[in-house]
This record gives structure tokens, C-alpha cells and sequence, in this order.
């Protein structure tokens, strides 16, 4: 991700540690993959013949959570992840079998900017 994502990060998991609370990956861990899944029970109680679901990639969480419901509940449906060219750390990095840093541009999707974490792969 962006330095400032990086030092936001940073900040949060010294700010839970200092307090005893838990931190919470925005895009890693059983819990937030739970609840990205409910996106996916909202798209099938809405679309239940859906075929295909373009979800964006990011970080993994969505597409994770979303993937892992719809393959329990609906594996008829065609599962696409997307990213741009731009954001492609994802993709560039499960292909190199470790996190590849990319270069923080701007893109019409800035909230996919940046790289992901290494917990990711």
C-alpha cells in the first residue's frame, strides 16, 4: 500500500497494543473474511441466478470472503477477480510466489492503490 496506508497500519497496531484491544487486518483474518462473505449472500438472495461476479481484488479480503461463501452456496457461479494494470500487486505478486512491490500510482480506483501486505500470499 501507500506510505501512508504503511505508517496507518503501523499506527493502529501500536495504539491496540498499547490499549489491549485487538487489531483487525482490513483485508486479512477469519473474521473479516466473514464478513466480506456477506456480500455474497446479499448478491444471491438479490440475483439468484447470477452467473458471474466481477469482485475487485485489492488486498484479497472481498474477493476471498466473497469467493469461499459463493463456492459453498452457489459453485455455478463464475468467480472473476479484477484489478487494473495499475494495481496489479496481487496478481503480479501470487505469479512470483512472494510480495512484489509496485508503484504507488494514481488510477481511476485509488482505493485499490498501492501494494498488499506480506501476510497476504
Amino acid at each position: 500500500r501507500s506510505r501512508a496506508s504503511a505508517d496507518v497500519k503501523r499506527l493502529a497496531k501500536a495504539h491496540a497494543a498499547a490499549h489491549g484491544i485487538p487489531y483487525i487486518n482490513p483485508c486479512l483474518g477469519l473474521d473479516l473474511l466473514a464478513g466480506q462473505g456477506t456480500v455474497a449472500l446479499e448478491v444471491l438472495e438479490q440475483l439468484p441466478s447470477v452467473g458471474t461476479l466481477v469482485i475487485c481484488t485489492g488486498g484479497g479480503g472481498l474477493l476471498g470472503g466473497m469467493g469461499a461463501v459463493l463456492r459453498a452456496l452457489a459453485p455455478q457461479v463464475h468467480v472473476v477477480g479484477a484489478q487494473s494494470v495499475r494495481t496489479a500487486a496481487m496478481a503480479r505478486s501470487l505469479a512470483a510466489g512472494r510480495v512484489v512491490p509496485i508503484a504507488s500510482e494514481p488510477t481511476l480506483a485509488d482505493g485499490l492503490a498501492g501494494q498488499i501486505d506480506d501476510d497476504a500470499l
